[in-house]
């Protein structure tokens, strides 16, 4: 994509000094022949970069994180201390989720259940969101 030096809009193949330019122009003449005439090549700035934290697991990835790291049986023991009406709820959830987002209530709950600090869980979800 192609944009006016002048006004940084971008060039839709209208006449500059009166003369028509193929729309592939970008493709046929170098920088400083686009510059002669007014045209500058666009380049989209660089995506802002994702905190991984801010991914979410999937469910394959977050049991895998707690099996790999000795928690999945201590997540059963603490889920099976719940009381009948909340265990049923948090049963669904973590056999029926598709994602987890680290700000999940459940996922806080269950770390901190586990003794963890935001910084392990941090730690285990880094390291979870490798598995592939």
């Amino acid at each position: 994509m192609l944009i006016h030096s002048s006004n940084q809009e971008f060039w839709r193949g209208e006449r500059i000094n009166g003369v028509a330019h193929p729309l592939n122009i970008e493709k046929l003449w170098s920088v400083a022949e686009l510059a002669a005439i007014g045209l500058e090549k666009f380049v989209a700035p660089p995506a802002p970069p994702v905190d991984p934290l801010t991914r979410p697991l999937n469910s394959m990835q977050f049991e895998a994180m707690l099996r790999s790291t000795g928690h999945y049986d201590a997540v059963k023991t603490v889920v099976n201390g719940l009381p009948e009406n909340q265990k049923h709820i948090v049963l669904a959830k973590l056999n029926r989720q598709n994602s987890y987002n680290r700000v999940d209530a459940l996922v806080v709950q269950l770390g901190a259940a586990l003794g963890l600090t935001s910084d392990d869980v941090d730690a285990l979800w880094l390291q979870a969101w490798e598995i592939k």
